[in-house]
Order: structure tokens, then sequence, then C-alpha cells
């Protein structure tokens, strides 16, 4: 008797953080205000209630992220917890505009792509991930992070 392989889910999300930082890249990268919001996004795993991978950069969303996101999270050893290639991939409002770009790797791998029908316990590693650090003035990173 065989037992029904376990179903893999991973949910993308991705927000920009209420802080300001200073643009401190060099004059043809800078933003025209010398001040950025840094976009934080990172894969879910609901079942599991880890986050599996995540990316907090200076510039905003790029198709790119996700897919090194998913990549990163496909690509885990088989002896952890999660990981794998998953067989559905929700997307929140955040990241809905990349679907179409997504649908064709999506495809091929044979994941279902959809957007996320419910809210689930991501909008905590937010939250707490975007109140840990909010000070009123902005803020001074390190020249490495910021670019």
């Amino acid at each position: 008797m065989s037992m029904p392989a376990a179903q893999i889910v991973y949910e993308i999300h991705s927000a920009v953080w209420d802080i300001e930082l200073v643009d401190t890249r060099r004059r043809g990268y800078r933003t025209a205000k010398g001040q950025l919001r840094p976009c934080f996004t990172f894969v879910f795993a609901p079942a599991a209630s880890l986050a599996l991978a995540f990316s907090l950069s200076a510039d905003p969303l790029e198709r790119q992220t996700i897919v090194t996101l998913l990549y990163a999270v496909m690509m885990q050893p088989a002896d952890q917890l999660c990981g794998g290639i998953p067989n559905e991939v929700w997307l929140y409002e955040s990241t809905a505009s990349f679907a179409s770009s997504l649908r064709r790797l999506c495809e091929d791998l044979g994941i279902l792509l959809r957007p996320a029908h419910r809210a689930s316990q991501a909008a905590h590693i937010y939250q707490h991930a975007s109140t840990a650090c909010c000070p009123r003035r902005p803020l001074s990173p390190l020249p490495a992070i910021a670019g």
C-alpha cells in the first residue's frame, strides 16, 4: 500500500518596509532623493510554518529575485524538513504582477501557479520583520548592504 505524497506548497510575499534608508550607492545607481525604502521578499512554506528563503533589497522587486528565491528553496537537500519542487506556488497581491513571467517556469516543472486564496502565518513574519527596526529618521546602512 503506497502512501500519498505530501503536498508541497510555497507562498511568495513581498512588501516595501515603512522605513527610509540613506542611499549611499554610487551616483549612477542612487535614487533621486538620496533615500530609499527596502523591499523584503520571502518564500513561505505553510505546512512547516517556515520562511525558507528571503531577500532584503534596496531595489524594487524583480522577476529575477523571485526566481532566485524559488531556486534556493527547490535546491534544499532531501534530508531537510522543507524544500524540493512544489506542487503549487501561491502569489500574493504584491507578487501577482509576476505571474505571467513565472508561468513558463512553472509549466516546465509541473507546478500549479495561482493567486493566494487566504491569509496565512506568513503575515506574522512580515509584521515582525518590519517592526523590528522602526526609527522615524533615515538610517545609514553599511555600504555592503546598500550596494
